[in-house]
């Protein structure tokens, strides 16, 4: 049996998505019930924004991104009138110590696959917040795509010590995913 560079290509092209999206945090679902937002099968789910101990400029945003359509949906920014600015950010470990670093260009995400932002990973870093935020109030969020998709998110207010929802797409919430 013979092998052409097509299909060598199309196969290490695989290989290498596959290892990029383990790497961004990018996990594949299998769907039960899945919801469609404004017929764009893109699904923003449990979006959280803590508050900062003390004078920090900056605060953490995190949310789980369901992409359940066929095709890659790539994020292009994160907008707010409740922010002078957002952006995503990637934490990379180098040496043992951990960095963090803004995301260059889009972030994808893989048809039928969920991102989940979390703490020592891939989140959103808001800053110059126009207003004190309470815990327990919202804020709303714009997620543009690079396709002009845009979702309206609204994030929970949460306190720095408060344990952020830890939930995937076809999980059931409350209930332990091991």
């Amino acid at each position: 049996m013979s092998i052409d560079n097509g299909m060598l290509n199309l196969y290490f092209s695989s290989i290498f998505l596959a290892g990029l999206s383990l790497a961004l945090g990018v996990q594949p679902v299998q769907s039960q019930g899945r919801q469609d937002q404004g017929n764009t099968g893109i699904l923003i789910e449990h979006a959280e924004v803590v508050i900062p101990q003390g004078d920090t400029w900056a605060m953490a945003g995190y949310l789980v991104i369901w992409n359940g359509t066929t095709r890659q949906a790539d994020l292009r920014a994160v907008k707010s009138n409740s922010f002078g600015s957002i952006a995503v950010y990637k934490t990379i470990f180098t040496d043992g110590v951990a960095r963090m670093r803004p995301v260059e260009g889009t972030l994808p995400i893989p048809a039928n696959s969920e991102l989940v932002m979390k703490r020592g990973g891939i989140h959103l870093v808001l800053s110059a917040p126009e207003h004190q935020l309470i815990a327990g109030e919202t804020v709303e969020m714009t997620l543009i795509f690079e396709d002009g998709v845009q979702i309206v998110a609204s994030a929970k207010v949460l306190h720095l010590n408060e344990k952020l929802t830890d939930h995937h797409h076809s999980d059931v919430d409350g209930v332990s995913r091991e």
